[in-house]
């Protein structure tokens, strides 16, 4: 419990004035989220790659494998999802 004033939310119109600043904006957020796929991706990657390996394949295929199938996947999505910018 603070006994503080609180102070009211920033309005919209002095979100782009030039001398305010803000810090830890959506930029740090998007770097964040990012970071949070590729570990996300590189955990899967590295299990399925540890799958194929346990179950017969050899290093090289397995890690081609999954390269190709992330690849494929990556692929599929930019195609079927078009520019992005909606």
């Amino acid at each position: 419990m603070s006994f503080l004033p609180q102070h009211p939310p920033e309005p919209d119109q002095t979100i782009d004035e030039p001398g305010v600043m803000h810090i830890g904006g959506p930029r740090s957020k998007k770097l964040l989220h990012f970071i949070r796929w590729m570990l996300a991706l590189s955990v899967i990657a590295c299990v399925m790659v540890g799958l194929f390996i346990r179950f017969g394949a050899t290093t090289l295929w397995a890690f081609g494998l999954v390269f190709f199938m992330f690849g494929y996947m990556a692929l599929m999505s930019r195609w079927a999802g078009g520019s992005g910018r909606r």
